[in-house]
């Protein structure tokens, strides 16, 4: 196993499934290297990101139908605690 995170890993394999994550080998080796890159861009664009087994996790993503496995974010996750308004 890498030293990154199951969920981070897992937002770089779109096919993979919620139970692929509790398996020991699911994660092939060219993967982590996508994971050294992605790393990399994330720290650069000073790019935040969570999991869904994070303390982070806010209970607002918790009301999606199919929960996001990870979350990417800039900037102050403090506006979730706030009323908002969305209009599409």
């Amino acid at each position: 196993m890498s030293q990154y995170d199951k969920g981070f890993l897992y937002s770089l394999l779109p096919d993979t499934t919620r139970s692929d994550l509790h398996k020991e080998d699911f994660i092939p080796q060219y993967i982590v290297q996508d994971a050294l890159k992605l790393e990399k861009y994330t720290k650069k664009n000073q790019i935040q990101w969570f999991t869904r087994d994070d303390a982070q996790y806010h209970f607002k993503f918790t009301t999606v139908p199919t929960k996001p496995q990870i979350i990417y974010y800039m900037g102050n996750l403090d506006i979730l605690n706030q009323t908002l308004l969305g209009i599409v």
